[in-house]
């Protein structure tokens, strides 16, 4: 993949065309406002620099003072270690996962320190950039596929409209299908031949979703990769009009190799949704800036355009891991090149609707992480990366972590309530007043003002355990994992089937509860809070069994995910779900298909004159093109109340 490549660059010229004063604020404020005057040095300052700048303040004291905290508390956590005998092990293992926890409480601290981060607000003319938009598939729903598809259409010729590129935008379909063995590679071609966007399906398997983007940057050659832009879009993104307008500005510096924007999910009607989507919402708005600013910013799979330049340099996508982005982006930023975040949405997906789709994009996430960061160590300790691009790396290798972590904080209160015996040492009231609790109930605060859905959220960290733990175990023994497509269309499942380790362990606290209520008497704070982490731990497995119980009971009968399923079409089209959830269709403007496509309206209409000769399969086909047309019409008011009217810069 390695490539020389030419000097043929051009600089943003200047006369920038004037763009909204309207500013999308998704996420930190990092997008100044443009064309706006230079201010009077002899004016008084106006209220709200004034209260930005009052509010700066107290975000760096409140983060001082909990760094602060923070250190107080390791020190006088420590002290009350149990090292008494045979305890002393467990009780080390304690304070580690604790460490665990103030590590990276730490580094959200970090993330959170006000800064005056970059802006891009001019948007950028070059002619000379090409762009392909690589939308990657490999068995997803083919009506999924199709929206998506068109969505990069409409980008690529809002783009070309307003640019006017030597070489227009286009969409090309990455399917892997065909090497995968997915039965509807062939479905995909068809509706990329009817929109006239490129396909690629590889003949030689390897790399997984890495080696589709690899062979795609093959058939897509270029002879100016230093302005050749090419982004890639999960199967399930639909990417906003202004998408290319927007994601190209930060390219007008020379220096800057890749620009990663948020994920945002659309459709949040389950509870795993809305927690996946909010946990997501947190690490796009108030980690990546920070990791963007210190130049350690992950490429994250989707919504990310890069140059080709960057990516000759290091032989394309790294395709020895499963989670081929983050490996990537470590190969880049050995060598020193440089990614930035944008803030802003340009791109709408699809969250997992149900535990075992989560479970399944986590548990590769991790093993991914966890096997990357392995076959890295050396480099993320010694190498020739900055220190600030070390921690931010290091803080994303042990976050998976949280999975042992969890488990041991789980465990630890048992010893106590089957045999009296404590792992802290934590038997007075300055130990509970002045170190436990002004440690635990601001962190509770946090987590209830950062994130969406406070309490789901909790319950999606708390009960996802298990897949951490195994995938940590799974890559100490070097076990492989393969890359398996999420397909995030709600399925019902088996609460006693999905969720078999955590009723254990929920079980096994509330029995540990009663025993120890019946058979030891009270025996002060070290009692209290060793039944509070129990209750706590206990209360949010419990209500993670109740949440999926609710949206998969009907009429008291388990129904589970694996039941026979009938047609295809009866899939698409009928609910599947005691929710009435249907899989998400992701609602969009009015999208106009890029030349030489024909108008779905006017081409496939059918006619009286022509209905007879038609095939009873050509109707079927005209049927489902018609009612695709009727859902854009359908959902366009939806995305419009979120996003407004889109126009054009003049």
């Amino acid at each position: 993949m390695k490539s020389s490549y030419s000097n043929h660059s051009q600089r943003w010229q200047d006369n920038p065309l004037p763009v909204s004063e309207t500013l999308r604020e998704v996420g930190p404020k990092l997008i100044a406002t443009p064309n706006s005057s230079a201010p009077d040095p002899g004016a008084p300052e106006p209220a709200a620099p004034r209260k930005r700048k009052a509010l700066t303040f107290l975000q760096a004291l409140g983060v001082t003072l909990s760094a602060l905290w923070l250190c107080a508390y390791l020190v006088l956590r420590a002290y009350y270690i149990n090292l008494n005998g045979w305890l002393a092990p467990f009780a080390i293992l304690l304070f580690v996962a604790e460490l665990h926890s103030i590590g990276h409480l730490s580094g959200m601290l970090y993330s959170l320190w006000p800064r005056t981060y970059e802006s891009w607000p001019h948007p950028n003319r070059s002619r000379l950039l090409r762009c392909n938009l690589f939308v990657c598939v490999c068995g997803e729903p083919p009506e999924v596929v199709k929206d998506t598809i068109l969505a990069a259409q409409e980008a690529a010729r809002v783009f070309n409209a307003t640019n006017h590129p030597i070489h227009a935008a286009r969409v090309v379909v990455l399917n892997d299908g065909k090497v995968a063995a997915k039965d509807n590679w062939r479905e995909i071609e068809r509706i990329c031949d009817s929109l006239g966007v490129k396909h690629i399906a590889r003949t030689t398997p390897g790399g997984f979703k890495a080696g589709n983007i690899n062979n795609g940057l093959v058939e897509t050659p270029t002879d100016d990769p230093q302005n050749t832009l090419d982004v890639i879009f999960d199967s399930d993104f639909c990417a906003l009009p202004h998408f290319l307008l927007e994601i190209t500005k930060p390219f007008i510096d020379e220096t800057i190799d890749w620009v990663q924007t948020p994920q945002r999910y659309q459709n949040e009607k389950t509870w795993v949704a809305k927690a996946s989507a909010a946990h997501q919402i947190f690490f796009f708005e108030h980690i990546c800036p920070a990791k963007g600013y210190d130049n350690a910013l992950f490429l994250c799979g989707t919504n990310f355009a890069i140059r080709r330049s960057a990516l000759d340099l290091v032989g394309g996508i790294e395709t020895e891991f499963i989670t081929e982005d983050y490996a990537t982006s470590l190969n880049l930023h050995i060598i020193g090149r440089r990614g930035v975040f944008l803030p802003e949405v340009l791109a709408l997906g699809m969250a997992p609707t149900s535990l075992k789709q989560y479970f399944t994009q986590q548990r590769r996430w991790s093993k991914g992480s966890f096997d990357t960061s392995k076959a890295y160590l050396k480099e993320l300790l010694f190498g020739s990366m900055t220190w600030k691009q070390k921690y931010h790396y290091l803080l994303s290798a042990t976050y998976y972590l949280i999975g042992l972590r969890d488990l041991i904080l789980m465990m630890a209160p048992v010893p106590y309530l089957f045999f009296g015996i404590s792992l802290i040492r934590a038997n007075s009231l300055s130990f509970l007043l002045f170190i436990y609790l002004p440690m635990v109930i601001p962190n509770f605060i946090l987590y209830l003002k950062m994130f969406r859905y406070p309490v789901k959220s909790l319950v999606l960290d708390v009960v996802s355990f298990p897949v951490f733990t195994s995938a940590f175990f799974q890559s100490l023994f070097g076990q492989k994992l393969g890359f398996v497509v999420t397909i995030k269309k709600y399925e019902k499942e088996n609460p006693f089937a999905v969720y078999k380790t955590q009723t254990c362990v929920a079980l096994l606290l509330i029995t540990g509860l009663i025993y120890s209520a019946t058979h030891f008497p009270f025996k002060g704070l070290g009692m209290g809070i060793n039944y509070w982490w129990a209750v706590f731990n206990a209360t949010f497995l419990v209500i993670g069994f109740l949440l999926i119980a609710r949206e998969n009971m009907s009429w008291g009968v388990w129904e589970s995910g694996d039941k026979e399923k009938g047609s295809e079409e009866e899939t698409a089209n009928s609910a599947t779900t005691p929710l009435e959830i249907e899989p998400a269709k992701p609602p969009r403007l009015e999208l106009v298909p890029m030349q030489p496509m024909p108008e779905p309206a006017k081409s496939h209409a059918i006619s009286s004159d022509d209905s007879k000769d038609l095939r009873a399969e050509e109707k079927a086909e005209v049927r489902k093109e018609e009612a695709f047309v009727e859902r854009f019409k359908r959902t366009r008011s939806s995305r419009e109340e979120v996003f407004g009217e889109y126009k054009l810069p003049r």
